[in-house]
């Protein structure tokens, strides 16, 4: 797509660099504690994660980190397109899957028992 059709359009700049990128435009679902930055427009998964992406003082130079100072910071994105704080380390990670496919399987087999999973 040719960035000077775009640019005659209303669009904001994020929403002109995303077309550019050739991302996709698709809108996340906000529930629990997802949301959006309304500076930014980036999607995070929690209140912990924005705040993380938010540096300087108040009323003097608050300002989003960008990308890269993200990714600096070891923060990440989720399989789902939200901003994570950290990624959980492979050993965790396959330690949970294997934990959520075992409370899945219970509860095939007992499904009068409430199972909480991680």
């Amino acid at each position: 797509m040719n960035i000077s059709k775009i640019s005659k359009i209303s669009v904001s700049k994020s929403l002109k660099q995303k077309i550019t990128r050739g991302s996709k435009l698709t809108k996340l679902e906000l529930t629990g504690d997802r949301n959006q930055c309304p500076t930014c427009n980036e999607y995070f998964n929690s209140t912990a994660a924005f705040d993380k992406h938010r540096t300087g003082k108040y009323g003097v130079d608050r300002r989003c980190l960008t990308v890269q100072e993200m990714n600096n910071k070891g923060m990440s994105k989720n399989d789902a397109g939200f901003w994570i704080t950290s990624t959980m380390p492979a050993k965790a990670y396959a330690a949970r899957k294997i934990a959520i496919k075992n409370a899945a399987d219970i509860q095939q087999h007992y499904p009068e028992k409430i199972i909480g999973v991680l």
